[in-house]
């Protein structure tokens, strides 16, 4: 699937930097560094003005909240997740917070543009995002390294991947039923399409987290410490498992039963839509400056991350 760039993104640019700018908890810096404009039109490149603007602003507000829990402790992590979900919840009642402001602010404009199936499963995948956020604040608290298996559980959930996929929804103008979320092939593609989003993100980011202090909550340092394997042999192993789990997706994706009831054109362009996330996501990875500065299209270049010795960067 070849990469698109919406063409709205320079109009979108502009709009995104004034709002976040406005709302008072980003810095110009951290929103370049950051670039969500550049992710929400790689990974929604059919949105209209409004809905791409909607969608980036649930961009910056997540990468908001995901830089500022990273530095807190559990119970302010809690506190934030409360003032997130609680700003969704009832829009009208923010806080005199900027970042309750802000995310009412959203909340209010996608809702109103969202089908109402839609919204519900929205709410219902912030709520287990912020959720597993706070739990995973304990584990940092604690300096746990968590077991493969319920790491995955765990990072199914914080990764935000399944809100976030909501969205292709309301860029696409479409309503999928429930039923269709019941479905085990499509469940099966939804799946495989969130775990390639969290896996790419430890892959990219697990440097980025060591300099911060932040890698023990990272699917290379858990297979390092499930596995007693080095860096190496972890990255290649986590190399195997995004294959393994790309080719789950397609074989989901071909075999996708038929719905009825007008749905299945809808539910293949919901489909590509996830597909599309999943490349987008590594093209953004490398462009944006967020996890290799200034050598992202060096590195996606040469496919190697150079470091002096495992020792020191582990330091």
């Amino acid at each position: 699937m070849p990469i698109f760039i919406n063409e709205r993104h320079h109009w979108l640019k502009e709009q995104s930097t004034v709002w976040i700018l406005q709302q008072g908890f980003m810095t110009l810096q951290d929103q370049e560094s950051w670039d969500g404009e550049l992710l929400a039109s790689v990974v929604h490149p059919h949105a209209d003005n409004e809905e791409l603007k909607i969608i980036c602003d649930f961009f910056n507000l997540l990468m908001a909240a995901d830089d500022l829990t990273d530095l807190q402790g559990a119970r302010n992590v809690q506190m934030t997740c409360d003032i997130f979900l609680g700003s969704l919840r009832h829009p009208s009642m923010p806080s005199s917070l900027n970042f309750s402001r802000a995310v009412a602010d959203f909340a209010k404009r996608y809702k109103l543009r969202a089908s109402s199936s839609a919204h519900t499963r929205f709410m219902k995948h912030m709520e287990l995002y912020l959720d597993a956020v706070a739990s995973q604040a304990t584990l940092r608290d604690n300096q746990v390294t968590p077991a493969l298996e319920s790491f995955i559980i765990q990072r199914r959930e914080n990764c935000s991947m399944k809100a976030c996929y909501d969205l292709i929804e309301l860029e696409l103008g479409i309503d999928l039923p429930d039923k269709i979320y019941d479905d085990a092939e499509f469940l099966v593609a939804h799946e495989a399409a969130v775990d390639l989003a969290w896996l790419g993100n430890d892959i990219y980011s697990f440097f980025k987290e060591i300099q911060h202090g932040q890698g023990g909550y990272n699917a290379i340092t858990v297979y390092m410490v499930q596995f007693r394997m080095d860096m190496q042999a972890a990255f290649d192993h986590a190399g195997a498992e995004f294959r393994r789990i790309w080719d789950r997706f397609q074989a989901a994706k071909a075999s996708m039963p038929s719905f009825g009831d007008g749905h299945d054109d809808d539910v293949r362009r919901f489909v590509e839509g996830l597909e599309r996330w999943c490349i987008g996501n590594i093209y953004w990875s490398f462009e944006s400056r967020r996890y290799f500065g200034e050598q992202g299209r060096e590195i996606m270049a040469i496919h190697t991350v150079s470091v002096e010795t495992k020792e020191k960067t582990l330091g």
